[in-house]
């Protein structure tokens, strides 16, 4: 129950956000429940977020139950981010931070060293393709790594880690993503850290303007951990399907009630880049 504390304040601060704002609530669960070894394990992902024009603010709750060993962490991850995206010219900044631990770190208030993770990036745009550096988890350990994202008809890509396809009702992407947090064992004496890294391919509908229905899979999923009788340890989540729904408030998914069904939608999407 420790998201629940977490889950209100970031209610109270969507409520609050001015109404040109873009809200989005996302649940996502796997039909898989095993890791690659074939050891029993569990995940669903719940994101609760709100964009303003510079500043975000998002929620996410990642139960990922791996039922082995003597894990370091007890699998209920839950991070609260602030984010800060603003353009000067042609160069456009990201940074986003915040809190990023188990539920017992936040039931208890005991915050260990690592609680705050931080990214950004930067990118500078030249005709039409973007060059720039990001810092973030995607590829295990926090990396920095050069990008460039361009469009191409109907895609987006952003290399080296997504590429998104939009048209009008439909939506697609494969994406590399990664994330950190801090770790409690259950007498909250071993301080540690978990990651996540891992790609997902997935494929989403526009069912409504405010409702979103996606399919997808995730690829080479790898979790790393302390474990408390076989020290520090890497584990990968058998590859799985998972279904998921979004739901989005904002001017633009008004602005499409009130107006022709044919309208496209690829200006609003739950594949936004972070």
């Amino acid at each position: 129950m420790a998201s629940l504390p977490i889950f209100i304040i970031v209610l109270l601060l969507v409520s609050a956000a001015p109404a040109q704002a873009g809200t989005e609530f996302e649940f996502r669960t796997w039909a898989s429940n095993e890791l690659d070894s074939g050891e029993d394990a569990s995940r669903k992902h719940y994101r609760l977020g709100w964009r303003g024009d510079t500043v975000s603010v998002n929620y996410e709750h990642d139960p990922i139950l791996v039922r082995a060993g003597a894990p370091a962490h007890n699998g209920y991850l839950h991070k609260l981010d602030f984010g800060l995206d603003f353009t000067i010219g042609k160069t456009r900044l990201n940074v986003t931070a915040g809190p990023h631990g188990t539920s017992n770190i936040f039931k208890h208030l005991d915050f260990p060293d690592g609680i705050i993770v931080a990214r950004g990036a930067v990118e500078r745009t030249f005709g039409n393709f973007d060059l720039g550096v990001r810092g973030d988890y995607r590829f295990g350990d926090f990396r920095t790594y050069p990008t460039l994202s361009f469009e191409f008809h109907s895609l987006t890509i952003d290399l080296p880690w997504r590429i998104s396809w939009q048209h009008r009702r439909w939506e697609a992407a494969l994406e590399k993503t990664g994330e950190k947090w801090a770790a409690l064992d259950a007498e909250r004496i071993v301080e540690s850290s978990l990651y996540l890294d891992e790609w997902i391919a997935r494929l989403g509908y526009r069912l409504s303007p405010r409702i979103t229905l996606g399919v997808g899979t995730t690829i080479n999923s790898r979790i790393s951990y302390l474990d408390l009788e076989e020290g520090w340890i890497e584990r990968k989540l058998a590859t799985g399907a998972f279904a998921s729904v979004t739901f989005t408030f904002d001017q633009e998914s008004q602005a499409y009630l009130n107006s022709s069904p044919e309208r496209s939608i690829s200006g609003n999407s739950f594949f936004s880049r972070q």
